[in-house]
């Protein structure tokens, strides 16, 4: 049988993948509209990453006190 701690800290590991990768699409994204001149569009490419790393920073913190 799994661990269940083991379970939840591939889960959690799999998550915090997901949310690097949006990351990375949303800092492709935001370069396109930078190049294409389009602010808004920049700006809500970094505004949503910032929350997405605020997500994974949160759970780092909230999972290494457990």
């Amino acid at each position: 049988m799994n661990n269940p701690n083991r379970t939840a800290s591939m889960g959690i590991g799999i998550f915090v993948i997901i949310l690097v990768t949006l990351q990375i699409f949303l800092l492709t994204i935001g370069l396109e509209a930078l190049l294409a001149y389009e602010p808004g569009q920049a700006w809500a490419a970094a505004a949503l990453s910032t929350v997405l790393g605020a997500g994974s920073i949160g759970l780092y913190v909230f999972f290494r006190r457990s």
